[in-house]
């Protein structure tokens, strides 16, 4: 994503001393306050600053990197510096390393909202232990995706009947195929589903057109996990989720396919993590199918049927979903899977 996009979400202008000065609401164009971000740290912080060197924070819990450590008034920023990371993971992308300043900058959101709120926190703990901080949101990042992970296992296996749904089952054995060892079969289903984006698409249309990027896998995910009521992303920056993010879109197709992937040896689902290292290429790939539906130049029918669907998944989640747990109706390694590029655009 060009930076230009990638800087209009989360804005932490740096001063001279380092400190981001200027923040813009990540769904607002407008700059809040150009009060240095020091300065409103100081006048959030409820206690009188100790004298001389700061002196690293006494806690019952003496780990700084996760939330137990930190005080109820300062977990408060840290929870809301979670959404905002979360919103740029939705919206940019979903990979984040350590030294990547968009985690940073989902602090500083949080610091700048507080204090412009007139709330107060604990003295010391938010500059004392930043660092720390950074790497608890860093490792929240990881937790987030993991939780989207969690949601696809148990779609994956009803929406696409892994490991073999009870129909093959029962067509195998009617054919005479049930001395064939099932680790072949299934490994075969993976490889067919993976090949030519099969997983993505959901039949044909009443013209007789292929439905590109709209199996009912995507769609229950999504609402599962960034529409849900309770938690949902989307329903605490309502006006980022007019439709679905085509990084979010992107990031749930690249989930799938991770969750098919992992019954290529047969039908023990294994574990293969989701990580950047291992699926960055993945998720770029998604992107490039969904750029491709949207730039088919010869006709424009897939790219406004996509549009339609991003739109009404969202108009969904937003009014009617009112439940998580509603259900509608190969290779061997851990590397990148490698989709074959197989959109029907007819």
């Amino acid at each position: 994503m060009p930076n230009e996009t990638r800087d209009r979400y989360l804005t932490i202008v740096p001063n001279s001393h380092g400190h981001s000065a200027a923040y813009t609401h990540p769904y607002s164009n407008s700059t809040r306050s150009q009060t240095p971000l020091r300065g409103r740290l100081s006048t959030m912080q409820s206690r009188a600053p100790s004298r001389g060197s700061p002196t690293p924070i006494r806690s019952p819990v003496g780990n700084p990197r996760i939330m137990l450590f930190y005080p109820d008034d300062v977990k408060d920023v840290l929870r809301r510096a979670k959404q905002y990371l979360h919103l740029d993971m939705a919206t940019v992308s979903p990979f984040i390393e350590l030294s990547d300043p968009r985690i940073a900058h989902a602090l500083d959101a949080a610091i700048v909202e507080f204090a412009n709120q007139g709330k107060r926190v604990t003295e010391g703990y938010l500059d004392i232990h930043r660092q720390d901080i950074l790497k608890l949101l860093y490792r929240d990042a990881a937790t987030e995706r993991s939780a989207v992970k969690k949601r696809a296992r148990e779609v994956v296996r009803w929406a696409y009947g892994l490991p073999l749904s009870e129909a093959e089952t029962n067509w195998v054995v009617h054919n005479g195929f049930g001395n064939v060892d099932s680790t072949q079969l299934v490994a075969a289903k993976v490889q067919r589903l993976l090949e030519n984006d099969d997983f993505l698409k959901d039949g044909k249309d009443a013209q007789g057109r292929t439905n590109n990027i709209a199996h009912p896998s995507l769609r229950t995910v999504i609402l599962q996990h960034y529409f849900s009521p309770r938690s949902g992303i989307a329903h605490i920056f309502p006006d980022r989720f007019t439709t679905v993010p085509y990084p979010t879109l992107a990031f749930v197709m690249a989930v799938i396919a991770n969750c098919i992937q992992e019954y290529d040896q047969g039908p023990r689902q294994r574990d293969i993590e989701l990580s950047a290292a291992v699926y960055v290429e993945t998720y770029a790939c998604m992107l490039g199918i969904i750029e491709e539906v949207n730039q088919y130049a010869p006709d424009p029918y897939h790219s406004l049927k996509l549009r339609s669907n991003l739109e009404a998944w969202a108009q969904a989640g937003m009014n009617i979903f009112a439940s998580n747990t509603t259900q509608p109706a190969s290779t061997s390694t851990t590397r990148s899977i490698r989709i074959q590029r197989g959109l029907t655009l007819d």
